[in-house]
């Protein structure tokens, strides 16, 4: 049964107005090594989206977190009606239509935008792209042996 509380969604992006920082360089730690560009995606609520490629696991008794490579947002961590209405776009539908069928939760359309948004629902009419980086750091490796 799909809950009635309401949503609650919480990405990285909304800890800091720093970029969101991946590591990329094993050897010598840098924050600063690279960071996601944020991209302003404009919604077509008729268009059709579908659940993005993600990794999403229970980490509470009452939450989610979730993670993929078309995310802009870095990791997400939501609750129940958030799980409930991504599962609702495991078969391509409107925004509108997906926010319908997930229940009475406050807020669903919402949030359905702002899931598309972040990049954890895709546009089946656009083709997905991983986040561009911007690389500050070269960093080249020298293994030298004695043979």
């Amino acid at each position: 049964m799909l809950s009635d509380n309401p949503m609650f969604l919480l990405t990285s992006l909304d800890l800091s107005t720093a970029p969101v920082v991946c590591e990329s360089n094993c050897a010598c730690p840098n924050p600063g090594d690279m960071s996601i560009r944020q991209k302003t995606i404009s919604l077509d609520e008729h268009a059709l989206y579908q659940l993005a490629p993600t990794y999403t696991d229970r980490v509470a008794q009452r939450f989610f977190v979730a993670v993929g490579p078309w995310s802009n947002a870095g990791i997400a961590v939501f609750n129940q009606p958030v799980h409930d209405l991504l599962n609702t776009f495991q078969q391509p539908r409107s925004l509108l239509d997906g926010a319908y069928r997930a229940g009475n939760s406050p807020g669903r359309l919402n949030t359905a935008r702002r899931l598309a948004q972040i990049g954890l629902l895709q546009c089946t009419d656009v083709i997905a792209k991983p986040p561009q980086f911007q690389s500050r750091t070269l960093t080249a490796w020298l293994h030298v042996t004695n043979t």
